[in-house]
This record gives structure tokens, C-alpha cells and sequence, in this order.
């Protein structure tokens, strides 16, 4: 089944700005084992956007490696669980739940869930950046049970806690 795509937009006539309404349902889900990224505003759905917005959930245990974006800096606002921040090639700070995480663009970071339920977040990327490369498998949130609230289950995992991003 593919997704419909946004919802035409809503002209405000007191501005002539467009509105863009958009669907979890027609989202697109990349997964790697432990961790589920929800694309609800990105390059696919909304060209013209200056953002991409992603709900993310990782298992317990699941690490998303270090790594970086050259051209774009990261806002993650953190909904629930805790985890470790990997920071440069050996820092580590625990993150948890009402925290907020900026990282500069060019600035090398990963994650680690290192609680005992899922760690979620829903990550700001600007400029928008494709993360598809990141990931080893894609699905329409139509096609996933991630339509509500991604929490990624020990069915997800292969047995890898490391994943690319």
C-alpha cells in the first residue's frame, strides 16, 4: 500500500501562507534492528520545509553509532527513557526524559539506550537531511504497527545492539 502523501495545503487568507497538515498514517518508517525513525516531515512530503521532524524509538540496549552531519545541525527533544550521548570518539553523558540536545552540524555523536524501556525522541535536522542511508529497512507507517507511537520490540532486533545511526 503507498502513502497518500500530505493533505493539499490550507491557504490562510489573511496571509496567503500555506498549511501543511500531516499524518503519522502516511509516514514513512525506517528501521534498523532496535530502532524505528518515523519521517513525519522530510524532503518526501514537504520539499519545500526547512526542517526534517523524526520520531525515533530504540529498544533497551540498542546503540545508534557515532556519527555526524556535516551540513546540518540536530535538535533532539527527549520524551521518555534515558540513554548515553555519545559524544567525539570517547565521551559519554546521560541523557533522559525533558532534556533537550543540540548538536552542531559537523559534530560527531550516537546514542545508546541504556535504560530498561524504550528511549524516544523526536529529532529537528536543519537543513533537511535525507536519512534513508541510515537505515536497512523502509515501510509505509500503513504498512507497520508504528502508526501510533514506534516502540520497537524484541521481534524488531537480530541480536545486534549496533546499529548505523
Amino acid at each position: 500500500m503507498q502513502a497518500r502523501g500530505p493533505r493539499p495545503p490550507i491557504q490562510h487568507r489573511e496571509t496567503s501562507m500555506s498549511v501543511e497538515i500531516h499524518s503519522r498514517k502516511e509516514a514513512v518508517v525506517l528501521q534498523n534492528p532496535g530502532k524505528r525513525s518515523v519521517q513525519l516531515l522530510w524532503r518526501e512530503n514537504a520539499p519545500d520545509a526547512a526542517v526534517t521532524v523524526t520520531h525515533v524509538a530504540m529498544a533497551p540496549g540498542a546503540v545508534s553509532s557515532r556519527h555526524e552531519h556535516p551540513g546540518a545541525e540536530q535538535i533532539w527533544i527527549v520524551e521518555s527513557g534515558v540513554a548515553a550521548l555519545l559524544l567525539g570518539e570517547h565521551e559519554r553523558r546521560e541523557i533522559k526524559a525533558g532534556d533537550l540536545v543540540r548538536t552542531p552540524k559537523g559534530h560527531v555523536h550516537g546514542i545508546e539506550n541504556t535504560g530498561a524501556v524504550p528511549f524516544v525522541y523526536l529529532t529537528v535536522t536543519c537543513p533537511p537531511e535525507d536519512m534513508t542511508h541510515f537505515y536497512v529497512q523502509r515501510q509505509n507507517a500503513a504498512e507497520t504497527s508504528a502508526d501510533a507511537d514506534p516502540v520497537p520490540t524484541e521481534a524488531d532486533r537480530d541480536g545486534s545492539d549496533a546499529t548505523r545511526a
